[in-house]
């Protein structure tokens, strides 16, 4: 069956759509059926079939399946995998869309959000599901979704402190820095942080120290989605204050964003996103759990 592309042929088929005026002439099949009559349901007209027999046509024209003489059709680097498919079966859009809607339907539901993990886990995985299902899953794959693998080591002692020493090693610095074979009086960042937690519960300090060390995790498979990235190159997309301003009409070409494009690993990049994710959920939930047993 040729595929549905003039512009007339589209024209006419959307005024039937809107109009399906009563009592137009059936084209039958080669049954002598109208294709119309293939698709009831519990006794009811399918009026989509109908305006498409009206016109020779069956819902395996509809959509559009790009070919290589189009030499006008965009081929754009950046559409998700998802957009030729649904592109050639418009009437899975549908399907698509109420599949997605009901991840984050099942996901967010009160008795899923209001309960731990039967397991022990801290948290339940809703938004990272969420995150996976709907956004991840979407762009890259190889992700089976069960865990983010989260496993921060806090301090007993000195939780933020140890946490915020953390970061200095990961950035290859120093938080504090010894003088003459010495601890130094002065800087000292550590007594200054320590003055600052003066009064801060432990059990609290813990929480945000576990947060901090998430993130840190987040941010290594961040930098390892840009190990090919250059930093110079990274800050110039990173300091585009007009691109969505500027890409309506193409009236600014940002050729360092297509270099990224080129130098990105989107795996290391999605699972990134999905620790700090978690993290952001397990932290609500330690949070809740510790102003319920500390309301004061």
């Amino acid at each position: 069956m040729p595929i549905v592309t003039r512009p007339l042929i589209s024209i006419i088929f959307i005024t039937l759509m809107l109009v399906l005026i009563p009592g137009f002439n059936q084209i039958a099949s080669a049954q002598n059926v109208p294709t119309w009559e293939l698709y009831n349901i519990d006794g009811g007209r399918d009026l989509l079939a109908e305006a498409l027999d009206s016109v020779g046509f069956t819902r395996d024209d509809l959509g559009y399946r790009p070919v290589g003489y189009w030499t006008r059709f965009p081929r754009v680097p950046y559409k998700l995998p998802i957009f030729d498919s649904l592109f050639s079966e418009p009437m899975r859009v549908y399907d698509y869309t109420m599949g997605m809607g009901s991840v984050i339907e099942q996901c967010l539901t009160p008795d899923r959000t209001s309960t731990h993990r039967p397991d022990g886990i801290i948290s339940n995985n809703s938004i990272h599901k969420i995150f996976v299902l709907t956004a991840v899953e979407a762009r890259v794959d190889g992700f089976r979704s069960y865990s983010t693998n989260l496993l921060p080591q806090v301090d007993d002692e000195e939780p933020i402190l140890d946490a915020i020493r953390n970061l200095y090693t990961a950035d290859q610095e120093m938080l504090l820095r010894p003088s003459f074979g010495a601890i130094p009086a002065w800087p000292n960042p550590e007594n200054d942080i320590n003055s600052q937690l003066e009064g801060v519960d432990i059990g609290l300090q813990k929480i945000f120290a576990e947060l901090i060390l998430n993130a840190l995790d987040a941010q290594m498979w961040r930098d390892e989605a840009l190990r090919l990235v250059p930093g110079d190159l990274r800050n110039s997309v990173f300091y585009i204050e007009d691109f969505a301003q500027t890409q309506g009409d193409g009236i600014v070409y940002f050729p360092q964003v297509d270099d990224v494009k080129r130098l990105i690993d989107e795996q290391s990049m999605a699972y990134a996103a999905m620790k700090l994710a978690q993290a952001t959920e397990d932290a609500r939930w330690v949070l809740d759990a510790y102003f319920a047993e500390h309301p004061d």
